[in-house]
């Protein structure tokens, strides 16, 4: 098999319904330790294998907890 039968060109999003367990077994089956949180195709954040293990409920939405992820919006200012 050659490298280039393993290059993805699809990478799934999750979506702020979408559970920890959920997002977790995407991790695993996509081989990635982040994924990006979208919203109306939006955008919002980066979740990531960590944050989700310190859910403190996995079956719960992910959208229901802080995610930490640092993002830059096209009018955000440049600090030169």
């Amino acid at each position: 098999m050659l490298a280039k039968d393993f290059i993805t060109k699809e990478i799934p999003v999750l979506k702020s319904f979408d559970t920890g367990e959920y997002a977790l077994s995407l991790m695993d089956e996509y081989k990635l330790r982040h994924l990006p949180l979208v919203i109306d195709g939006v955008y919002q954040s980066l979740v990531s294998e960590k944050d989700l293990h310190t859910m403190p409920d996995p079956k719960s939405a992910i959208g229901e907890m802080m995610v930490f992820a640092p993002s830059v919006s096209e009018g955000d200012i440049s600090m030169r």
